[in-house]
């Protein structure tokens, strides 16, 4: 009769023998609760200010950091949206202060890639490394295409169409012209953004599908075809 009590006793204190686990569990949900507190995603006022402001990338150039300055400017509304703890957001602005050139038609298309990766740098998905691994590689890459497709090509088909149209004395065809090709372009600039921000790093397959190089030689043809018809006119 007296190992009844004891044994008794032992058993009721089993169950406070897990409490320590238990609020070991606790502590560690409100770390994570807490972690995922201090970040957030852009919304659509965020994104709309970063889209805006992807357009006076190219205004800051330096000789230091070519368009990073403008390209920090851009990121800024996206990163404060991304990163609520600040020094997670300084150490954001950082990794956007670094060398950055590229062709301003792309940088919408970049900033939304860069504000979709920083959302992950964020989340804990990927490493901040990854992004300044990339980063500048992506920049001159798409730069390159740019100048060869938008500068060497598109940007002559848009001025000898213009040039036979002011020869033929179609002088409202000129101003048709530009103000389509305005809207297409910025077009462009919006749904690259919008595909950039969602996509990642992912949507680059998606450009490369597109053969801009060889596009832009096809362009070149016909640029000098009409530079053959403008020569004719005058």
């Amino acid at each position: 009769h007296e190992q009844t009590p004891h044994h008794c006793g032992r058993i009721r204190a089993m169950p406070f023998s897990h409490a320590p686990s238990s609020a070991g569990l606790s502590g560690d949900a409100s770390r994570r609760r807490l972690s995922e507190a201090r970040v957030g995603e852009p919304d659509l006022q965020a994104l709309r200010r970063s889209f805006f402001r992807s357009y006076l990338v190219a205004a800051a150039f330096n000789t230091q950091g070519l368009q990073n300055i403008g390209l920090a400017y851009a990121m800024e509304p996206g990163l404060q949206a991304v990163h609520l703890d600040p020094e997670a957001y300084r150490a954001a602005m950082a990794r956007h202060l670094t060398v950055y050139n590229s062709h301003p038609m792309w940088a919408p298309l970049l900033v939304g890639v860069f504000l979709s990766v920083e959302v992950k740098i964020a989340k804990g998905l990927v490493p901040p490394a990854m992004l300044d691994d990339v980063k500048t590689t992506t920049a001159y890459t798409l730069s390159a295409v740019g100048d060869s497709f938008f500068g060497g090509s598109l940007l002559g088909l848009w001025g000898l169409s213009a040039a036979c149209l002011a020869a033929t004395g179609h002088v409202l065809g000129v101003a048709i012209l530009a103000c389509g090709m305005l809207v297409a372009l910025n077009l462009f600039k919006a749904a690259t953004f919008v595909a950039g921000y969602r996509e990642g790093f992912q949507v680059l397959k998606r450009l490369k599908r597109l053969d801009l190089i060889n596009w832009g030689r096809r362009i070149k043809v016909v640029n000098a075809v009409m530079l053959t018809v403008l020569w004719m006119l005058t």
